[in-house]
This record gives structure tokens, C-alpha cells and sequence, in this order.
């Protein structure tokens, strides 16, 4: 996803430049004069810049997302009791996503920094282990950190939305065919993954793009002042419409992203014997229902 997300972060940034996402990758790939002057490499090598920061920050902020969540959806499911995780599952997901997304962002936060940086100035550093202590040397620490707050106001709705969509959407698809989960392949289990990773990875890319603009923006630009006055500074200067600008190569960027997260994720469970992710509202109760029987 590295080269949409630098054309996208580009046009959010550079809207003069890089107009729409068609040009912006066509322009980085040729070499054009208007985007080389802003030290991007020719071809495939120009749209593969900051990929170290986006693997490693992505990497551990998932871990955290995927791995807190399952555990705080079984723990606080079992702490309310069965009935109880049934009836309000909805909010059993939203608290265990948004405390998952929170404590991920803290560790993404400096590696998203790094990342925006490059791809926006790629004369800034060859890439995480030149950029990271040039940007510390230069800015300081505490910088890095200063995206955290819009990181937030993305993130976590995002994974909220995420995550709640994708179990509600995993459990209409389910409640529409013909047989329970239990019953359905391995295989077309997959499939209602990915289906339901996509459309809940839509719906969040369009509920957290305004905050995504900020993060972009605020990581681009040295300028002094608390986050809400440099959000502020950014308001004025790109007015409303300013905030959905790449909208659309971002959710093409998320439901694709969404959709291989959970079916990686998914393929790792079972491959582990694992029940695959998402459950209709009938294998919830039949699973509670054996569980009373077994106990």
C-alpha cells in the first residue's frame, strides 16, 4: 500500500502538485520535472519511499490493535457473563477496539512521523535509520509525538468502526445464508472475511479521513504551537472541502487493507485451529448454550 499512501498523503499536503491520484503516480513514476524538484526518485523506487517506517510502524501498532482487542473481547465478555457479552456486544467491541487502537498509537506515532516526513520530503533521509535520529537531532523528542493527538481523532474511530462493522457485517452476511457458520467451508468462511474486512474498511476510511488530513499536514510542517493551534493554522488554510481531499485513493488504500488484514489474520487462526473470525448471532448463542450445558 506504500505507493498509494504517498500519493495520497502528497495530495493532502501538496494539492497544487499532485491534483489527482492518476497524475501523482504517473508524475512520480516518469520523473516529471514538478515532483523531481521536490526530490522525488524516478519509477518504482519514488513510489516505495518511507516503506521501512510504514512496515515496522504498522506492524507493531496491528499487533496491538488485533492482539489487545481479542483479549479484552474475551475478558471483558467473561467478567459480564455470556448473556450480557450478547446483548452488548456492541459496546463489548467498541470499548475493547478504542482501548486497543489507543495504547497502538502511542507506539505508531514516531514511525508515522518519520514516514510523512520522507514521503513528503524525500531529501529529508534515505529512510527510518538516517530519518529517525536527523528528525530527533533536529526537532527533538517530544515532536514525534506531536501528531498524537490527530493520530487518535483517526485511529481510533477508524479501528472502532472497524472492528464493530466488520463483526456486525460478518453477522448479517451469516444470517442471510443458508447454513450457520459451523457448517460453512473453510473457504467460504474466507470469503465472508473479506468481504466484511472491506465494506467496514469504506466505512472507516470515510469516518476518520478529516483527522487523517491533520496527521499529514501537522507531520509535514515545522511550526510552532499546541496541536490545536497548528490544527487551527491548517483549518484556515484548506477550509472544509481541504479535508476530504484524497478521499478516494485512501479508501480504496483502507478497504484493501482492511480486507488482507483480516484475511491474514483470519488464514493465521485457522492455520493455529483457531475459530476463524466473525460469528453469526446463532453460533454465539449455540456456543454460550454448550458452554452452560458443559458447565
Amino acid at each position: 500500500m506504500t505507493p498509494i499512501d504517498i500519493v495520497k498523503c502528497n495530495m493532502q499536503a501538496l494539492p497544487n502538485v499532485f491534483p489527482t491520484a492518476f497524475k501523482g503516480f504517473s508524475d512520480i513514476y516518469r520523473g516529471e520535472e514538478n515532483v523531481k524538484q521536490l526530490g522525488h526518485k524516478r519509477g518504482i523506487l519514488g513510489l516505495l519511499k518511507g516503506w521501512g517506517p510504514t512496515i515496522l510502524g504498522y506492524s507493531i501498532q496491528g499487533a496491538c490493535k488485533f492482539g489487545i482487542y481479542e483479549y479484552l473481547k474475551y475478558e471483558i465478555s467473561k467478567k459480564i457473563g455470556d448473556k450480557n457479552a450478547i446483548k452488548y456486544r456492541d459496546l463489548v467491541y467498541l470499548s475493547s477496539a478504542l482501548t486497543a487502537e489507543f495504547i497502538g498509537d502511542i507506539a505508531l506515532c514516531p514511525l508515522e512521523a518519520i514516514k510523512v516526513r520522507i514521503q513528503l520530503n524525500p531529501n529529508f533521509a534515505r529512510g527510518m535509520i538516517d530519518g529517525l535520529p536527523k528528525f530527533i537531532r533536529e526537532e527533538g523528542f517530544a515532536n514525534l509525538f506531536s501528531g498524537i493527538g490527530p493520530l487518535w481523532a483517526r485511529q481510533i474511530p477508524y479501528t472502532v468502526i472497524k472492528f464493530v462493522a466488520f463483526e456486525r457485517i460478518s453477522e448479517f452476511i451469516y444470517s442471510k445464508l443458508s447454513k450457520p457458520k459451523s457448517d460453512l467451508s473453510i473457504a467460504e468462511q474466507m470469503g465472508v472475511v473479506f468481504a466484511s474486512g472491506y465494506l467496514s474498511g469504506v466505512f472507516c476510511a470515510v469516518a476518520s479521513h478529516p483527522a487523517d488530513i491533520l496527521v499529514s499536514k501537522i507531520n509535514a510542517i515545522k511550526t510552532e504551537g499546541n496541536i490545536w493551534s497548528k490544527s487551527n493554522l491548517i483549518y484556515k488554510e484548506i477550509g472544509f472541502s481541504g479535508f476530504w481531499k484524497g478521499i478516494y485513493p485512501r479508501t480504496f488504500m483502507i478497504g484493501t487493507l482492511a480486507a488482507a488484514q483480516w484475511f491474514i489474520y483470519s488464514s493465521v487462526k485457522s492455520i493455529v485451529g483457531l475459530p476463524i473470525a466473525g460469528n453469526s448471532k446463532e453460533d454465539i448463542i449455540r456456543d454460550n448454550e454448550e458452554k452452560e450445558g458443559l458447565n
